[in-house]
Formats: C-alpha cells, structure tokens, sequence
C-alpha cells in the first residue's frame, strides 16, 4: 500500500472513530514555512472535542526524514505527541490510549 492510500485508510478510520482528520499535504512546499505549518509537520492531525492527534504515517519500509525527525522533537519538548504510525493496527492502538 503507497503512503497515499495508506493516508486515505487512515482518515477514513479517524473519521469511523468520531475524529476530524485533517490532511497536512505538504507536497511541493520547499523550504521553511508555508502558511501556519513547517516543513516536517505531521501528516495528519486529527481533532475530537478538547483532544489531537498527529499522526506522521509511513509505509513499513518509509523513513522519518531529518527535517521531520526535528520537528517531532521540537513539537514532543513541548508537551505535544506526535506518533509515528506504519500500520492500521498502530494508528488504533494511538486511538485505543485517547480517553
């Protein structure tokens, strides 16, 4: 499965499981910023009443770029989790630790 389609399966579980995904396409950006977001932010970032999610998803042979390793550290020093998810059954396990 490509990480596209993985991507899509994904909102599609969020969206089951009462979250509003939204898809940080980050195609085509360059360097630095655009808009709010920075190069390396998460793929999608999922809302649900006073709760998020960031999900950075991979194939199970996908790397974690430097410019996105960076940034999760950045964002995890600052209190925010980001969960790197390769599989259906990893991104349920991150929505199972939700209360």
């Amino acid at each position: 499965m490509t990480e596209a389609a993985f991507q899509r399966r994904v909102c599609e579980l969020l969206t089951l499981h009462g979250w509003l995904p939204l898809e940080m396409d980050r195609a085509g950006m360059g360097r630095g910023r655009r808009g709010a977001f920075m190069v390396g932010f998460p793929d999608v970032l999922a809302l649900r009443r006073d709760r998020h999610l960031l999900l950075e998803l991979k194939t199970p042979t996908g790397k974690v770029r430097p410019a996105q390793a960076a940034l999760h550290a950045r964002l995890q020093a600052a209190g925010i989790q980001v969960s790197v998810c390769r599989t259906e059954e990893d991104v349920l396990a991150v929505l199972r630790g939700v209360p």
